[in-house]
């Protein structure tokens, strides 16, 4: 489970996200880790139109999110969804 901000801070990330993706707790609070910088170029557009979904509704539709593994390959997660309300900022 991952919470992060819309400007592509994380705020809370599981141990098992972390060890899948190679990185530490402390490496996420010192944030030397943020979900933007995760998502290869290529696939920002996804992430675009899910925060501005998000933004509008407080939700998004289901997407494959594609994540950088630390130091090498990239790894998918499918079904990256929300319902909470939306944060105004």
């Amino acid at each position: 489970m991952v919470v992060g901000g819309f400007g592509g801070d994380l705020r809370y990330v599981n141990g098992a996200f972390l060890q899948t993706l190679g990185y530490s707790q402390a490496e996420v609070s010192a944030g030397k880790v943020r979900w933007d910088e995760l998502t290869p170029p290529e696939y920002s557009e996804a992430d675009a139109r899910a925060v501005e979904q998000l933004r509008a509704t407080g939700r998004c539709d289901v997407y494959e999110k594609v994540l950088r593994r630390k130091g090498w390959t990239t790894s998918a997660y499918p079904g990256w969804s929300s319902g909470h309300q939306p944060i105004r900022r």
